[in-house]
């Protein structure tokens, strides 16, 4: 290895006569660091419902059925009857002066009693449980609607015609509150919080999946100059997304109102909105020859 120094400009050759080192050509070297923390909560989008008519559903009712039957039933039936009965009666002849006995026919009307087989035709009428297919059933699905929205902080503002070449950014993400999904829990962060990470270019922070493998939500969080301002943008992206949590739901119309009615079945919604604190140092490069 040899180093030769020419004109201010010192150069490094390796045993096969390979430049390694050359002040001549541009140097990195970093010019100002610059820190700030933002704060900034994703929103959260509208939401809809999706129904899917299951079909009809058996409905159960009691029903008063009657019948005209020839029914046979014990009864106890009265009737008023004249009857006569050998009864010994005893009578005293004032004449004769004396008391004659015997047997006699007395007759007489008398309510009588007794139980009969009696058979009549009548209406008969039972509660019956019966089953009609005239109900109605559905599921409902919460839909988070599609959504696009963008958000630009200011983290610096460079000394004076400093004109920057590069950045290297370092930051540490911490979510304060996560954005949810009913079907699969809470947003999974895709960045390491509460650490410092290098953040240079754009940083995925949160992206939420369908069961497919597709994502359906992205956050990003990308720092960049412009003029001599350094910003932090928070770019939120997710298009519409129906749950795969159901609620099923159905009812029954009154007996003989064949009109289909509104089971009612209904959805929660979800709140998918997150925020985000983050703490950036940013060292702002220069190249020099």
């Amino acid at each position: 290895m040899s180093i030769s120094i020419q004109n201010n400009n010192i150069n490094v050759t390796n045993s096969s006569g390979e430049t390694i080192f050359d002040t001549g050509t541009p140097m990195p070297h970093i010019a100002q660091v610059v820190t700030n923390t933002i704060t900034h909560t994703f929103p959260d989008s509208t939401d809809s419902v999706s129904y899917t008519d299951t079909g009809n559903v058996f409905c159960w009712y009691y029903e008063n059925v009657c019948n005209w039957e020839y029914v046979c039933n014990y009864e106890n039936v009265c009737n008023y009857e004249y009857v006569c009965n050998y009864e010994y009666i005893c009578n005293y002849d004032f004449f004769n002066s004396q008391t004659s006995c015997g047997f006699q026919s007395v007759c007489n009307w008398q309510n009588v009693c007794n139980y009969e087989y009696v058979c009549n035709y009548e209406t008969v009428c039972e509660y019956q449980y019966n089953s009609y297919l005239n109900g109605n059933s559905e599921t409902a699905s919460n839909v988070v609607d599609a959504k696009e929205h963008v958000s630009t902080y200011d983290i610096a503002t460079l000394d004076a015609n400093l004109n920057a070449d590069f950045l290297l950014v370092e930051a540490n993400f911490n979510r304060t509150t996560a954005g949810s999904q009913q079907d699969y829990g809470t947003f999974v962060s895709t960045v390491a919080t509460n650490q410092n990470v290098v953040a240079n270019g754009s940083s995925v922070v949160e992206s939420v999946f369908e069961p497919s493998g597709n994502p359906w939500l992205n956050r990003i969080v990308s720092v960049y100059l412009d003029g001599n301002k350094v910003k932090a943008q928070f770019k939120h992206s997710n298009k519409s997304y129906t749950s795969y949590t159901t609620n099923y739901a159905s009812c029954c119309p009154p007996f003989s109102d064949f009109s289909l009615c509104d089971p009612g079945a209904t959805a929660s919604s979800d709140n998918i909105e997150s925020t985000w604190e983050v703490a950036f140092k940013v060292y702002v490069g220069k190249f020099t020859v």
